[in-house]
């Protein structure tokens, strides 16, 4: 009876073994969530009325930001620990005071995630201070002719974000198909496009333009996102900056 039991733990234990790998017993590693593995993350900041103007975004203890960010301002990708519901906090730069409320985030091996801070300091509902993640899953252009191109809506308040290019003779400005009626907080898939220089507008559901982004030469390979931030109406007027993902 000993000798079976001592087989079956042992079988047991292979199978153990087989599912989850040497070097960890988290049930976690195959979702690519073990502490053993990385993923690549970086910070951007589009709250509005940060303390001193300027924002860390941090998780165990860590800034993903090398320098203080400025609204708007986004820090290069950092390899960092991959896990299930770690925290991250936006802290008033070089303090501890916290300028949000924190978020419990995952994140798997290998992927790629953008952590921002949105709303607006001192008030509540949706405009509240808060951290959000976005999942940024590349397009394949490597080696093309074309870009890949995102939108991400983070101006608190606004409606919902289209984005268009004015291109031709006459010019005629005309809707990004994929990157219509973007909400707050809300990030369109990638689109794949040609290289170029971009003449883009943000507009609303109705075609009114909200604000007119400088020429944007967009090279092939790339990939960019367009964040959507400050207020309509606000002391920080809606604008956009556009951000090289890769």
């Amino acid at each position: 009876m000993f000798l079976r039991r001592q087989a079956t733990v042992g079988i047991l234990c292979a199978l153990a073994l087989a599912l989850f790998g040497c070097g960890g017993s988290s049930l976690t590693k195959p979702f690519g969530t073990n502490p053993n593995d990385t993923n690549h993350e970086r910070a951007f900041n589009a709250l509005i009325g940060a303390p001193g103007g300027t924002i860390d975004i941090a998780q165990r203890g860590a800034n993903l930001n090398t320098q203080p960010l400025a609204l708007g301002g986004a820090g290069a990708y950092r390899v960092v620990t991959s896990g299930v519901s770690i925290q991250t906090f936006a802290y008033q730069s070089g303090t501890q005071t916290q300028v949000t409320q924190p978020a419990s985030v995952s994140m798997s091996k290998d992927g790629f995630y953008t952590q921002a801070a949105v709303g607006i300091v001192g008030t509540t509902g949706v405009t509240v201070p808060k951290m959000v993640q976005f999942t940024d899953l590349f397009p394949s252009v490597q080696g093309t002719g074309n870009v890949g191109i995102r939108l991400i809506n983070l101006s608190p308040g606004s409606p919902a974000i289209s984005l268009y290019n004015t291109t031709g003779n006459p010019p005629s400005a005309v809707p990004i198909s994929g990157l219509t009626n973007i909400d707050y907080t809300v990030a369109s898939n990638y689109i794949v496009a040609a290289a170029g220089t971009y003449n883009l507008t943000l507009r609303d559901t109705a075609g009114n333009v909200l604000f007119t982004i400088p020429a944007q030469p967009l090279q092939a390979g790339h990939g960019y996102t367009v964040f959507v931030i400050g207020q309509l109406g606000g002391a920080l007027a809606l604008s956009a900056a556009v951000i090289t993902d890769f």
